[in-house]
């Protein structure tokens, strides 16, 4: 087994999280002009 799918199977919580936050804030990012500007 590569080495890095075992190191993902023993880190997948923390990796999954930084994942989310990842698309949480390029969602934040490309939609703040719709969320934060509504006139």
């Amino acid at each position: 087994m590569p080495l890095w799918i075992n190191w993902l199977m023993d880190h997948w919580i923390p990796t999954a999280l930084v994942i989310g936050l990842l698309i949480a804030f390029v969602f934040v990012f490309t939609n703040r002009n719709s969320l934060f500007y509504k006139e």
